[in-house]
């Protein structure tokens, strides 16, 4: 009787494993990964060397370029100082870098609301109430100029 429940437990486990592998030899086949463009991508140099233009407008002139990511700037509460504004431009530059792109064009500075807890002015401890902060951040577009010159549909 005994026997027989082993060999039980053994044709079950074998069955088990059997189809568990079948299983990941489909998912191993078939991964769930999309390809990269490699056009976009940086031509083997590392994306940080040499400094890319950060303009508030289109492009002047007419290269074709294609737009390879929307980027954010960090966040600041307030409204951010001439320095800081310099800042978030230049931390758009670096990330535009990051992404390989050669230029990041129409600049915009935009802000956002967060609801939640703040500090309370009006008490002389340290106390939270119910309020809003209002950060501001800048957003453009990474463009990639496109080699030889063909026309990309925008």
């Amino acid at each position: 009787m005994r026997d027989t429940m082993l060999l039980c437990a053994a044709l079950a486990a074998s069955i088990l494993l059997t189809g568990c592998s079948t299983l990941c030899a489909d998912c191993g086949a078939k991964p769930s990964v999309r390809r990269t463009d490699h056009a976009c991508l940086p031509s083997g140099g590392a994306p940080t060397m040499g400094t890319i233009p950060v303009m508030a407008g289109p492009l002047p002139g007419d290269r074709d370029y294609v737009e390879i990511a929307n980027i954010d700037s960090y966040s600041i509460p307030g409204k951010p100082t001439p320095e800081q504004t310099e800042a978030q431009k230049t931390d758009l530059a670096a990330k535009g870098r990051a992404a390989g792109a050669d230029a990041v064009i129409q600049v915009q500075r935009l802000n956002s609301i967060k609801n939640g807890w703040i500090n309370n002015p009006r008490t002389p401890f340290r106390s939270v109430m119910q309020g809003e902060t209002k950060l501001y951040f800048q957003r453009g577009v990474a463009i990639k100029f496109v080699p030889g010159g063909r026309a990309v549909a925008r």
